[in-house]
């Protein structure tokens, strides 16, 4: 449970924004839209990986990003677990790149930057784990 906290903490700490509204006592009630929306998700079985690739779209900015976690299987034990966030500029990707390792500077050996693509190793984060529970994680991720 703690690692799929850590893993939805990880991928809405990438492309969530707060913002605060007004004070006003007015009875209207508005319909809030979601600061980002997540589509276009599939999990699929590949030999001995599961890959989960979603597209968020950040409606605040307007940026749509894709996110790939591909997990690595032997004697369905998960064995790598490798994230992969594109973005549609290499400044953007730059960008949350620096933040990442700066947020967690203990863990900057295992983000790398690649182009337009930031790259987290999260194998110690899956590691051991059952392909049915990957999954299951999987599916939380992308709300499905």
């Amino acid at each position: 449970m703690k690692k799929l906290f850590f893993l939805c903490m990880l991928v809405m700490g990438c492309a969530t924004f707060v913002a605060c509204g007004d004070d006003d006592d007015d009875e209207k009630v508005e319909k809030i839209d979601p600061i980002n929306t997540v589509t276009d998700a599939v999990i699929s079985e590949k030999g001995n990986q599961l890959v989960l690739t979603y597209t968020q779209t950040i409606k605040e900015i307007d940026v749509t990003i894709t996110n790939k976690l591909t997990c690595t299987f032997q004697n369905d034990r998960c064995v790598s677990a490798i994230y992969e966030t594109t973005y549609p500029t290499e400044q953007i990707a730059r960008m949350s790149y620096e933040d990442a390792i700066n947020e967690e500077p203990d863990k900057r050996d295992y983000y790398s930057l690649n182009g337009k693509v930031v790259i987290y190793d999260m194998t110690s984060e899956f590691e051991g784990l059952d392909k049915a529970t990957v999954k299951r994680m999987m599916q939380g991720m992308a709300n499905m």
